[in-house]
């Protein structure tokens, strides 16, 4: 009887695990604007950087989502960044406002673990309670989030066994990359005034301390409870939780989608291997992929005339997708829709630029395609 109960609750596992990648693939297909055609993934390097988000198995909250409304209006987040003339300086003002929230400690969740609720863990900072860096990097994840931006969880460790530190990624529009924002030690790392990723403070940051190009951005102070201390040995080995829809998609215990099973990790020289069952990634253009990217993708060139006729497809990655634009030859954005362009050329070069506007308002890459045509 019990084998017979044990082979049942192995089936049942495995149909119910289904389920969940099924769910995460479906999830991760909507943030191509359209699904990229069966030719381009089987053939990955026809454009650039497409090989790099082809497969990415990320997750994305939604800035849609019930608790991320609440916690916008709640704390009044638009009015926080209104004040910031870029980007970076908007995401700074989040991360400074998040670091000021409560000192660094220990006391118990409102909600759990599990359950945390992340307004409710900013009001209850706001009266006294401190909580731990994991806590400051989830809840970093979800503001940013709700502001339409895309932050990702990075767990950080001297020793590749105790994961000792959590920071935010959080994707720049204004720089196109990823940085950590560490709203525990309420610091960003930067080279010549270009925020870092955390996969770049793992393999770049020894060297660029010893040329002395690293540079430390201080939030404004420091917490009481956890004075400022040199990082950059913490992030020997980085781990990156690959999803961000913790509080939104629930998953069983084990869920091969989520956990260790879904985890990427990344360490310098001298790590041979991960305790746990994290993936190895040591691509500079995998672990760090990009986000909100566009292209436009050359369908064919026919004469007409003395001129030239390029039928474009567009195509753009981005879980924050609010519409597409192109330019030719440095010329004014257009507005698109995502279907084919018929795009007029004369003899010579010419450069394509495609790339999309976020749902917050923000620009995403520019990548750009040149067409030459005969004379």
């Amino acid at each position: 009887m019990i084998g017979v109960l044990r082979t049942v609750s192995a089936h049942v596992g495995r149909r119910v695990y289904a389920t969940d990648l099924t769910g995460a693939s479906a999830l991760v297909r909507r943030y191509w604007h359209p699904a990229p055609p069966a030719l381009l993934t089987a053939h990955p390097h026809a454009l650039p950087h497409l090989r790099d988000v082809m497969n990415v198995p990320f997750v994305y909250e939604s800035p849609d989502a019930p608790h991320l409304k609440r916690l916008r209006d709640a704390f009044d987040l638009h009015r926080l960044v209104a004040s910031g003339t870029n980007e970076y300086e908007a995401m700074l003002s989040v991360g400074t406002w998040l670091g000021s929230r409560w000192d660094h400690g220990s006391d118990p969740l409102p909600g759990g673990t599990q359950e945390m609720d992340v307004g409710e863990v900013i009001r209850q900072g706001m009266r006294g309670k401190r909580y731990w860096c994991e806590v400051a990097a989830k809840v970093a994840v979800q503001t940013f989030t709700a502001m339409g931006w895309v932050a990702r969880l990075a767990c950080i460790s001297s020793d590749g066994r105790n994961w000792e530190h959590g920071v935010a990624d959080v994707w720049s529009n204004q720089f196109g990359k990823w940085f950590a924002m560490d709203t525990d030690f309420n610091v960003v790392h930067e080279c010549d005034g270009v925020p870092l990723s955390s996969y770049e403070l793992c393999h770049d940051g020894p060297a660029l301390h010893r040329s002395g190009t690293l540079q430390r951005r201080v939030l404004g102070a420091s917490k009481p409870s956890l004075p400022l201390i040199d990082l950059l040995p913490l992030y020997a080995c980085v781990s990156l939780d690959l999803r961000s829809d913790w509080y939104t998609r629930r998953l069983r215990r084990a869920s091969p989608a989520g956990g260790d099973l879904a985890s990427w990790w990344t360490a310098r020289n001298g790590f041979a291997r991960s305790l746990a069952p994290k993936i190895r990634v040591e691509s500079r253009e995998r672990f760090d992929w990009p986000v909100t990217i566009a292209w436009l993708r050359p369908k064919a060139v026919l004469p007409r005339g003395d001129r030239f006729v390029a039928h474009m497809l567009p195509l753009a990655y981005s879980p924050v997708f609010a519409k597409f634009q192109w330019s030719v030859d440095g010329g004014d954005w257009r507005d698109s829709e995502l279907r084919e362009l018929a795009v007029h050329l004369s003899h010579g070069p010419h450069v394509l630029a495609a790339r999309i506007i976020t749902s917050n308002g923000g620009v995403g890459m520019a990548t750009e395609t040149t067409i030459t045509l005969p004379t």
